[in-house]
C-alpha cells in the first residue's frame, strides 16, 4: 500500500470513528436503531447476502422464521414512546413506519451485519437439524 493510500484508509477510519460517536437526536430513528442495536447486539445478525436475520438461542445462531428482530424493534419503539414528553412524539415512535425504520436502520450497524463468510468457518464441525423436539 502507498503512503498516499495508507493515509486515505487512515482518513476514512477516523471519520467513521467520528461518525460512529455523533449522537442523533432523541426519538429519531437513528437514535432509536441505535438502542435496538445496544440491547441486542449480542444476540442478533442480519446478513445481508440471504436477506435474513440470524438470532442466538440455545447456544447457536438460528434464522429469524418469526420476525423476532422486527418484534424487538417494537419493543424499542413501545420503551422510547413512554419516555417521550409529547404526544405526537409517542405516536411517531410507535409507529410502524418508525418501527420498520428502526429494524432497517439496525441491518446495516458494524455491530450486526454480518457476511456469509463469517458462517460456517469450521470444516470439522457438523450442523444439523434436530428433528423430534
Amino acid at each position: 500500500m502507498t503512503d498516499a493510500a495508507a493515509t486515505a484508509a487512515r482518513l476514512a477510519e477516523e471519520k467513521l470513528v467520528e461518525l460512529a460517536d455523533a449522537r442523533p437526536p432523541a426519538f429519531s430513528d437513528e437514535s432509536l436503531a441505535q438502542r435496538f442495536v445496544q440491547q441486542h447486539g449480542g444476540n442478533l445478525r442480519f446478513v445481508a447476502a440471504w436477506a435474513r436475520w440470524q438470532v442466538w438461542i440455545d447456544g447457536r445462531w438460528t434464522p429469524d422464521s418469526t420476525l423476532d428482530a422486527f418484534d424487538r424493534a417494537r419493543a424499542i419503539c413501545r420503551v422510547a414512546s413512554s419516555e417521550a414528553n409529547k404526544n405526537s412524539v409517542k405516536t411517531a415512535v410507535a409507529s410502524a413506519k418508525t418501527v420498520a425504520a428502526v429494524e432497517r436502520l439496525a441491518k446495516a450497524d458494524r455491530r450486526i451485519a454480518a457476511s456469509v463468510e463469517q458462517w460456517d468457518q469450521d470444516p470439522d464441525l457438523f450442523n444439523c437439524q434436530v428433528t423430534g423436539k
